[in-house]
């Protein structure tokens, strides 16, 4: 009794432990029943976790132990609508892991029976907790809408109606245990998980309630008929799970896993089986149909039983390989197909019976590729049914025909792939191919030697391939010509394959050659007449590879035909196509022509003929431009010869004879008679031309100039006459080869040089030419011109040129210029009156067949070809002082003014061109005291008391102390030419900054600046250059009189560049020193002031000497110049002050008239350098007497800063000037 009360004790503290914890500490539940019933209540909800117990409480506990007392076989009855839900789980710190949730019903079978029906209640689970720590929080689980656990031998059962679970159901079932499951009208979200070894039985269930059934250990077992629907997933986790369908089973949904699965009676398969699943059919007698959509990945049946079906309820083609068959499907005893057109594709040996099914189209076929006969289908006849015909497999098949092949199988299909019916024993008519031989491409002949005849026996077959044997394709017997190719006879791909050898027609036939022609060894063209066509190189394989053709047809692209002795076997080779067409020569060195090519000849509608690498001879005919044929050499020493020409050539030439059709030819020939050759520049591309007999002419005609070189002389062989024609020739070599005369016509020049030409013919100079040569200082030995006959006919010139430096005035010098072995004749007394440079020739004389002329150097005062001046003028002068010079100057400036290109305007340009700085700088002076005095007008009208602008802040009026100011500004002028003095433009830029103070009455200032000016004359050049200056300033007074005064120093360097055609140029460099002192008187009101005003200006103007740089022509040295002038200044200045948007604006207005006292120098003196005498220039001083007027403004932008500008514009004498001025101005 005590012993009782003990374990009684023991197994109390052991189930109030479990309560609070389960499957950890769960704190305390909502309600426990312990045999009895639940009804409508909200009493006791759970506890959430805590400290101690972390995980939530259990709503409801339904145990089989209570209290110490065991409950044994009463129901427990849940009955109400509320939720059920499990306590939280805790809030936890640095736990090992985070709470879970409580459940919404917690069921147990301790030590006895536990049944639980449960209607029309919702359960869910508590929240899992969070556990925090320094490595990141984590999240406790969701507790289960129900828990069920059964401890091992132990029973349960649990009923569900109306029911509606979230957070799934947990089943816990120890080893030997029984769980019984039913729901109905039940709603189960988040799955079901069995775990442990015990059975769990479901009994009633709702279809497609299994969203997630996972069974991970122990058996599952459906009593009923199982039917897995589309949305239901059984999920077997490992190898010892298990399910049971005691009654059918039929997958529609999914089955995964790698566990058991044991069907009894049939199984039907729509659905997926997914994973490592083994199926055992485990009736005597099973079936498993396989229908629409099924799925077995990775699954094995086993069909355990004796009489085991495989059945395909959807009809299609069946491999036996492909489908697993003694493999994935194990211990079958037959197969069914279905009731459609089925096809099964197998060995020739299997252990099960197939059967075709009900339709009248089964196909019974093998699954690999092979070569079969009815021998294969006859070794599985008693396993096979139901199909009606025998097909090969899907690949590429063999078919051995037989003589019992239509009474054996009636139809053997050959099926997809590429398949041959073999005539090795047996040739079946050709009506059998389609009937008893379906789905056949082709037949393969029978090995031997044999002939096949083309017709139209066996025209469904898509080839005929006599690669067994050695066959011959004949078309003897087509009674009209045909047109063929090797094409048709290709390997993989031509309705002839394999064949050795073609026959063509009795008839004229063409064939169309393809390279290799397919292996056949030979096609024999037959008789008729036979066009060999397509893309052909050479006649080198006909005779041996095309046998009997007549003529060659090449294709339509661009051919190249090699010519070989094989061509004269044939009548024609054609290339009338659209391409370029090549006829090449190989081989030996070749002399051809173009004879044998055209229409009705043996090579026809070529465009271009290729010679040899070697040296070739190509002799024209007129039958070249006939055909219109091009020529190309090639490589090698090359010969065009016109030898052989049927026609008369006026002239020939490169262009005509050569360029338009024959190319990389190296030697030229003409004819035996008398030819001309014109000559030209790219002649040079050929090593010979060859005039060959007769006489012929080498024409020169409108060349401008020809050096006439060794290898002229051996590139003309076997010309008689050089002729020229509007042309100049001059001479690197004077060895003219075998030419032995010259004719010079209009426009002809000969120029030997300082060299002698010698001829042994006839040299004759028509009107308009010329013999031009250098002349020579001493009495030369030999003739500089040699020949037998010499001839200078009327209109003829002869020229001498030389260097003016080698020849002085008034020397005489004779040449020996011309010498005769039989005659001279002068038909022109002219024939040197035409002579320009610097050559005069004085007499001419003949002694003995000898032309001898003697002359001296020319003057520059020469009318005809020097300068025309008058006698005694400054030119005439000058010049006249030049011819006496002997410098290098001189002597250049002689050669340039004979030359022809010089004009008297060049020569005025140099020796009379106006000498401008004095201007220059004078603009820049009167610029310079025009920015001074109208800087100290601004700043005497700023110390006035005039009234402030009318705005309501303007600045104060007066404005003392220190200022700083800048102006830039641009300036143009031009003047007009006035007798000699030319007239010019001006332009240039300049700035300049200043500095004033005031105290008192008293202005005192400074000013430096810098300027550059491009001063443009009418005709002799232009002066460019810049310059820079110093100033100061002061005035006194501000009502009434006042005295101002300025000082300036000024420098300024100008370029010179000529216009001339004498190339020159000249620096010059200048000082100018003004002084300026003026008075005026100022009159005034409130806005505006009158100042008139007088004053002198002093000057003195320092230019340094200078000589012009020149080597083509006697330079000036002008000698330096100093000046000094007054000029008086009147004037009158108009002053205002006025508002401008709230601004105080300053304006100037000036009117000015200065003239300068006593009278300009108008020129200067000059030298030649190396000369001595004197000569004048005209010299451009500053105008004598201008009238100014101007505006300046300026406007105050605050009580410091202003704004300036101002116009100015001047004139007189022909003379104007402007210039546009802005700045800025700070006061301190």
């Amino acid at each position: 009794m005590r012993h009782s009360r003990f374990s009684k004790l023991i197994i109390l503290i052991f189930f109030y432990s479990y309560l609070a914890c389960g499957d950890g500490n769960h704190a305390a539940p909502g309600v426990i029943i312990a045999g009895g019933n639940l009804a409508n209540t909200t009493d006791g909800e759970p506890s959430d976790g805590n400290a101690i117990n972390p995980n939530g409480g259990h709503r409801i506990v339904v145990t089989d132990f209570y209290q110490g007392n065991s409950i044994m076989g009463e129901n427990n009855v849940i009955s109400s609508p509320l939720l059920f839900k499990g306590g939280n789980g805790a809030l936890t710190v640095n736990n090992i892991t985070a709470s879970h949730g409580g459940s919404g019903l917690f069921i147990e079978s301790l030590i006895d029976e536990v049944n639980v029906n449960v209607t029309n209640a919702i359960f869910s689970g508590g929240s899992g907790g969070v556990n925090f720590n320094l490595e990141g929080n984590t999240f406790g689980p969701v507790g289960h809408g129900i828990e069920w656990d059964v401890h091992a031998s132990n029973s349960s059962t649990l009923s569900l109606v109306g029911v509606t679970v979230s957070n799934g159901i947990s089943i816990s079932a120890e080893s030997d245990s029984i769980l019984n499951l039913s729901y109905t009208n039940t709603y189960v979200s988040g799955g079901i998980d069995k775990t442990g070894l015990g059975i769990l039985f479901i009994n009633n269930r709702d279809a497609n309630s299994l969203e997630d059934l996972d069974i991970q250990n122990g058996s599952l077992i459906f009593s009923n008929n199982l039917i897995v629907g589309s949305t239901e997933q059984i999920n077997l986790s490992n190898s010892s799970s298990s399910l049971i369908a005691s009654n059918g089973l039929s997958l529609v949904g999914g089955i995964s896993g790698s566990g058991t699965i044991e069907v009894y009676n049939d199984m039907e398969i729509s659905g997926i089986l997914n994973g490592i699943l083994t199926v055992d059919l485990a009736s005597v007698s099973n079936s498993l149909t396989l229908k629409s959509g099924y799925s077995i990945n990775g699954a094995i049946f086993n069909a355990d039983g004796t009489q085991d079906s495989l059945v395909f309820e959807e009809n299609g083609t069946y491999n036996a390989d492909d489908l697993g068959m003694n493999a994935t499907f194990t211990d079958f005893e037959s197969v069914q197909l279905s009731d459609l057109s089925d096809t099964w594709e197998g060995t020739n040996s299997f252990n099960y019976m197939i059967d075709g099914g009900a339709s009248l189209d089964d196909i019974f076929a093998f699954s690999s590729s092979g070569t079969y006969s009815s021998d294969d289908f006859i070794s599985i006849t008693n396993n096979i049914s139901g199909f009606e015909s025998y097909g090969l497999s899907s690949g590429d098949d063999i078919w051995i025909a037989k003589s019992e092949d239509a009474s054996l199988l009636e139809i053997i299909s050959g099926r997809s792939g590429i398949d041959s019916i073999s005539f090795a024993e047996y040739r079946p008519a050709s009506s059998e191919i389609g009937v008893t031989y379906l789905d056949f491409e082709g037949a393969l002949l029978e090995s031997g030697s044999n002939t096949w005849h083309n017709t139209l026996d066996y025209s469904e077959l898509d080839f005929i391939n006599g690669s067994e044997g050695v066959w011959e394709l004949s078309y003897v017997s087509n009674n009209i010509g045909i047109t063929a190719s090797a094409v048709s006879n290709n390997i993989s791909t031509g309705y002839y394959r394999n064949f050795n050898s073609v026959e063509l027609t009795e008839y004229d036939d063409t064939w169309n050659t393809t390279v290799g022609e397919n292996n056949l060894s030979f096609i024999d063209g037959g008789l008729g007449t036979n066009t060999l066509s397509g893309v052909l190189t050479s006649a080198s394989g006909i005779g041996t590879t095309y046998i009997n053709f007549n003529q060659v047809e090449l294709d339509d692209l661009s051919n190249n035909w090699t010519v070989s002795p094989g061509d004269t076997n044939l009548i024609s080779i054609n290339a009338l196509h659209s391409g370029v067409d090549y006829l090449s020569y190989g081989g030996d060195v070749q002399e051809t022509n173009s004879l044998f090519m055209g229409e009705n000849k043996l090579y026809r509608g070529f465009d271009q003929v290729n010679l040899n690498n070697g040296n070739d001879e190509w002799r024209a005919t007129t039958n070249d431009v006939a055909i219109l044929i091009n020529v190309d050499a090639g490589s090698g020493d090359d010969l065009l010869s016109y030898i052989d020409y049927e026609e008369e050539v006026n002239i020939f030439s490169k262009s005509t004879h050569v360029d338009t059709r024959y190319f990389e030819f190296e030697e030229v020939e003409l004819t035996t008679t008398d030819d001309i050759w014109l000559y030209a520049d790219d002649d040079n591309n050929f090593v010979l031309i060859d005039a060959e007999d007769g006489e012929d002419e080498l024409l020169v005609q409108d060349i401008s100039s020809l050096v006439w070189s060794q290898s002229h002389s051996g590139r003309y062989s076997d010309f008689e006459l050089l002729h020229l024609d509007n042309a100049s020739l001059s001479f690197e070599d004077y060895d003219l080869g075998g030419i032995s005369d010259i004719t010079l016509e209009d426009n002809a020049i000969i120029n030997l040089d300082n060299g002698s030409l010698n001829i042994s013919g006839i040299y004759q100079q028509n009107s308009g030419s010329i013999l031009s040569l250098n002349a020579q200082t001493n009495f030369n030995i030999s003739a500089r011109l040699s020949a037998n006959q010499i001839n200078f006919n009327s209109g003829a010139s002869m020229q001498f040129s030389g260097d003016a430096s080698s020849f002085a005035i008034g020397n005489r010098y004779t040449n020996y210029v011309a010498s005769a072995t039989s005659s001279i004749s002068i038909g022109n007394s002219a024939l040197f009156s035409n002579n320009p440079g610097a050559i005069d020739v004085k007499d001419w004389y003949l002694d003995s067949d000898r032309l001898y002329v003697i002359f001296d150097r020319r003057s520059l005062t020469d009318q005809t070809f020097g300068f025309d001046v008058e006698n005694g003028s400054k030119f005439d002068q000058i010049l006249t002082e030049i011819d006496s010079m002997q410098s290098q100057q001189a002597s250049e400036m002689a050669n340039l003014v004979f030359s022809g290109n010089i004009a008297l305007a060049d020569l005025e340009n140099v020796y009379d061109r106006t000498i401008a700085l004095p201007r220059a700088v004078s603009h820049q002076r009167n610029g310079i005291l025009r920015a001074i005095t109208e800087r100290t007008n601004e700043r005497r009208m700023m110390m006035t008391g005039l009234s402030s602008p009318l705005g309501p802040n303007g600045p104060k009026a007066e404005q003392k102390g220190l200022s700083i100011w800048g102006k830039g500004y641009t300036a143009n002028g031009d003047a007009s030419a006035d007798n000699n003095i030319e007239g010019y433009d001006l332009s240039g830029v300049g700035t300049v900054f200043g500095v004033d103070y005031t105290m008192g009455k008293l202005v005192l200032g400074g000013a430096v600046g810098a300027f550059s000016q491009t001063m443009k004359m009418d005709s002799s050049g232009e002066y460019t250059g810049s310059g820079s200056h110093i100033n100061g300033y002061a005035s006194y007074g501000l009502d009434g009189w006042f005295l101002e005064s300025g000082v300036s120093l000024a420098n300024s360097s100008l370029d010179f560049s000529s216009a001339s055609s004498f190339n020159f140029k000249t620096d010059y460099a200048a000082d100018d020193f003004t002084f300026y002192l003026g008075s005026g008187y100022i009159m005034r009101n409130e806005t505006s002031s009158w100042t008139p005003e007088i004053g002198f200006v002093f000057n003195t103007y320092e230019q340094a000497e200078t000589t012009d740089i020149s080597q083509q022509v006697v330079p000036t040295s002008l000698e330096s110049i100093s000046k000094s002038n007054v000029k008086m200044r009147l004037g009158l200045t108009g002053g205002f002050k006025k508002d401008l948007i709230g601004r105080e604006l300053l304006t100037q207005v000036k009117l000015r008239w200065m003239n300068t006292v006593g009278v300009m120098d108008e020129e200067t003196e000059f030298q030649l350098s190396g000369g001595e005498n004197t000569y004048q220039t005209p010299l451009l001083t500053t105008a004598k007497s201008t009238v100014e007027f101007g505006v300046g403004t300026q406007l105050r932008m605050n009580r410091s800063f202003a704004l300036l500008m101002g116009f100015d514009y001047e004139l007189g004498g022909g003379y104007s000037a402007n210039r546009l001025s802005a700045g800025l101005r700070y006061s301190f």
